[in-house]
């Protein structure tokens, strides 16, 4: 028991470690996170500066304004407007992404070094879309990314209750798992409905399986009703299809045509474009299978069956893609059928309790978190966050359930932190370079407001499809000005004619 302690204390002292570095990397990384697309209208203005006290009342106010005419997302219009340092906004956005890597890793049940690195690497290299409208633009990552932190922070803790048997029944534990609910409820409206959900489900399992309440996952689930409840109050909500931006269907026949173009998007974005993740989930899941030791014969045709599609199902999705992109039924039963594969491989190869709970309700959560996703317009890539996060985790939770007690490991281990490195590195140098230019930008503005310059040149970004809207965006113009907005116009040159030009 002794020993057992001292290891888990070492490991934990590891994991501390990891969590350190990775910090200070992730920080590296934001040197290239720039101002960019409408982050200029919520950015203080040149010569402006406002006290704590100050920057609070302006978030709490643009966030109740944005309540009455736009949405409810309370806390992400919150956040978005408060954060306006960029020490203090920088410190928190990489703190948020590397309390997600650490929730991912410990769910899957990883506990190598080379799989922490493997699972940094992924959540940092997601897909450029991806990417530009959630890590490298702050109002994208203030309402998309730190719901998933909360959805992870409770599907841990279910995990725990659901599993392992854990009971947390004091005032302070019933009271956190509520605002748990309730915080969760106030970013992103798919999230707030799949949140309901999802939190409904995982109660009612408990109850049945146990014959008794568990009154923290009842507090969590009255946390999430009632901040949906609110959150769908809002007045904002009544002028979808009236602000030029959002749109509701007007029939049947629209509906489904929503439905069939959001699904070939947001299919594009999580998959097609997410190759190295879904690669790595189809060789993981392939690997289980392989190994299984089903005790049933009608468990072994499983396994095998699941070893055929997680081997086919590149091909077939990516070929559904190049070949026929607009066959919206195909595809839907392509990719329907890979977290089908997930969930059976789950059941007939898989013995640990934890990973089948894992790989069961994040199969699930993605199906129940699309839904709604289908049904209203616009769709973009920082929708695909949630999903890629989720990813990532099944993919992790199949590789340590494939490798564990498996001595061939050692043998690829180094090869996976290798590669995991290198995709660091490259990152690293896409928004470094990046960064720097973002720097030489605001330096020629500045440097031509001084001379009293009306139209103002300024290089693209090296890596555009990093950043969200690039030059396309005219918002800029919100910051920069002299006397009112527009009385400076701003000209773009892509990256490489400006530097042969200077």
């Amino acid at each position: 028991m002794r020993l057992q302690r001292s290891q888990e204390l070492s490991y934990r002292k590891k994991v501390f470690f990891w969590g350190i570095l990775s910090y200070v990397l992730l920080l590296l990384m934001s040197y290239g996170f720039p101002v960019t697309g409408d982050d200029w209208h919520f950015y203080p203005k040149p010569g402006t500066s406002l006290s704590f006290g100050e920057q609070l009342r302006r978030a709490i106010d643009v966030s109740l304004q944005h309540y009455q005419t736009t949405n409810g997302r309370l806390l992400g219009n919150f956040l978005v407007t408060f954060f306006l340092q960029k020490i203090l906004r920088e410190l928190f956005r990489c703190g948020v992404i590397l309390f997600i890597l650490l929730c991912v890793f410990r769910l899957s049940g990883n506990r190598s070094f080379a799989s922490y690195l493997m699972c940094f690497a992924l959540l940092v290299a997601m897909p450029a879309r991806v990417v530009s409208q959630t890590y490298t633009w702050a109002a994208g990552f203030f309402n998309y990314v730190p719901p998933v932190l909360l959805f992870f922070f409770y599907f841990g803790f279910a995990k725990q209750v659901i599993c392992d048997d854990l009971r947390r029944h004091s005032f302070g534990w019933i009271a956190l798992l509520f605002l748990l609910g309730l915080s969760t409820q106030f970013f992103m409206e798919n999230i707030s409905v799949g949140m309901c959900a999802l939190s409904a489900a995982l109660f009612v399992t408990d109850l049945l399986r146990k014959k008794r309440i568990d009154w923290t996952l009842a507090a969590h689930l009255a946390g999430t009703v009632i901040g949906c409840i609110v959150m769908f109050l809002a007045p904002g909500y009544h002028n979808v299809g009236l602000e030029g931006y959002r749109n509701q269907a007007s029939g049947l026949a629209d509906l489904l045509l929503i439905a069939k173009n959001n699904f070939v998007q947001l299919s594009e974005y999580i998959i097609t474009e997410n190759y190295l993740v879904v690669i790595s989930l189809c060789l993981s899941g392939m690997l289980v299978c392989v190994r299984a030791n089903s005790e049933t014969k009608g468990k072994r045709l499983i396994s095998k069956a699941c070893l055929l599609y997680y081997a086919a199902f590149p091909l077939l999705s990516y070929g559904i893609h190049y070949v026929g992109r607009y066959m919206f039924a195909i595809d839907f039963l392509i990719d329907l059928g890979l977290f089908v594969a997930i969930a059976f491989s789950a059941y007939s190869c898989i013995r640990n309790i934890n990973a089948r709970f894992v790989l069961f309700v994040a199969a699930g959560t993605f199906l129940v978190f699309m839904a709604p996703l289908l049904v209203v317009k616009p769709v973009g890539p920082r929708n695909a966050y949630f999903f890629d996060a989720l990813l990532i985790l099944i993919m992790m939770t199949l590789l340590r359930q494939a490798t564990m007690d498996w001595d061939g490991i050692k043998q690829i281990a180094s090869a996976m932190i290798l590669a995991s490195c290198l995709l660091l590195l490259g990152n690293m140098w896409i928004h470094f370079k990046n960064g720097s230019v973002e720097r030489l930008r605001v330096q020629i503005a500045e440097e031509a407001m001084q001379r009293g310059d009306s139209v103002i040149e300024l290089p693209g970004y090296p890596y555009p499809r990093y950043i969200h809207g690039d030059a396309s965006i005219g918002a800029i113009g919100s910051f920069y000005y002299y006397s009112k907005c527009g009385d400076i116009t701003f000209q773009f040159t892509p990256y490489k004619q400006w530097i042969q030009n200077h």
